[in-house]
């Protein structure tokens, strides 16, 4: 997959009935946002020696006034799905916690001090837990929204996609996150400084898969640079501390897409926005568009998997015996209600505002 300029834009266009004098009069005002709905879906992986998802998410909506928070967590390693886990207990349990304190916080840097906190505090559990972290760890990309203010803290390559229209009736995306990999120079430099090496599996000779991050022959062999846990990737530059964005709503956004990384490698970021307005434009039940993204995403793994010409290209680099397995995949769609805009169809109005489905 092509990697996407951070903040980069593609659009889709969709037929409008609008009138231009509508467009200019909502141009010039910001409407507050009035409501927002959440759909999850998360469907496992499968592959080689794999028993289960190490995926899980988190949605709080409204959990304190005019506040929501809705996160991915994708673990790795041995204990990967503790990981995940333990990471989105502990932060769901510190935001409320904070429920008052997040409810006087007026300012940016108040936000993201907020953020970057509730993070440190988490690595901190994981080097004070019992359970073995040394090799195992979790990426996360959360979504903190409070009135029109949107905030986005990731760590690794899971992904946040905005998606909103334009004056022209143009569906934009703008991605609202930068993986973190072991390749992109900033975070290759780092840990370059800190002893460690960045390059990728050898097998019979070929190199296979995603740059890693090593201290040596051994391990860690992690393929993101920054992450929850990974106690032993931390000694050679991996780091904790999330990258933080702010965007603020201004009443043309139509969605917010979040998921792991399992959707991303098969799906481009201006094809899942082109398939959630072709969704919307259908008439579509958008309880649905979780689980619809989540089944095209994994339909493309197993046409991936079971392509003769990948069977083929694997041979022809001695590779028969390796297998192209799918990976675990997690999809939030947060649809954006504004008060003064242009209200969504009847059949999706009358829609619960939250469903959340998680199978195995």
């Amino acid at each position: 997959m092509s990697f996407l300029k951070f903040f980069s834009c593609s659009s889709f266009h969709k037929n409008s009935d609008k009138s231009k004098s509508a467009k200019k009069s909502s141009a010039k005002t910001k409407l507050p946002l009035e409501d927002i709905q959440l759909f999850a879906y998360s469907k496992m992986g499968f592959g080689r020696r794999k028993t289960h998802s190490q995926d899980s998410f988190c949605i709080m909506k409204s959990f304190t006034k005019d506040c929501h928070f809705f996160a991915i967590y994708d673990g790795h390693g041995h204990s990967g799905l503790e990981a995940s886990l333990k990471a989105n207990d502990y932060i769901e349990k510190h935001l409320k916690a904070n429920a008052h304190k997040i409810e006087r916080i007026r300012t940016d840097k108040q936000f993201k001090s907020l953020l970057k906190k509730t993070f440190t505090k988490t690595e901190e559990t994981f080097k004070a837990a019992p359970f073995d972290y040394t090799s195992s760890g979790t990426c996360c990309i959360a979504v903190l929204i409070q009135k029109n203010k949107c905030y986005v803290a990731n760590l690794g390559d899971s992904k946040a996609v905005l998606c909103q229209e334009d004056d022209n009736s143009h569906i934009k995306s703008i991605e609202l996150s930068k993986d973190h990999k072991p390749s992109r120079i900033d975070e290759k430099n780092r840990i370059i400084q800190m002893g460690g090496k960045i390059k990728r599996l050898h097998y019979h000779d070929v190199s296979v898969g995603p740059y890693r991050v090593w201290g040596n022959d051994e391990g860690p062999g992690i393929a993101v640079s920054r992450s929850l846990g990974d106690l032993r990737a931390k000694e050679v530059g991996v780091i904790w501390e999330p990258e933080i964005e702010k965007i603020e709503l201004k009443g043309k956004e139509k969605y917010i897409v979040i998921a792991s990384d399992g959707l991303w490698d098969l799906m481009e970021v201006d094809e899942v926005t082109k398939f959630l307005a072709e969704w919307d434009q259908k008439g579509n039940d958008r309880a649905k568009s979780s689980e619809a993204l989540v089944l095209e995403a994994r339909s493309r793994w197993e046409q991936m998997n079971f392509a003769s010409q990948m069977k083929q290209e694997l041979e022809n680099q001695g590779l028969a015996g390796v297998s192209v397995s799918c990976d675990d995949i997690t999809v939030i769609v947060a649809y954006l209600n504004f008060k003064g805009a242009i209200s969504a169809s009847k059949n999706q109005q009358q829609k619960p505002e939250q469903i959340v489905v998680d199978i195995g």
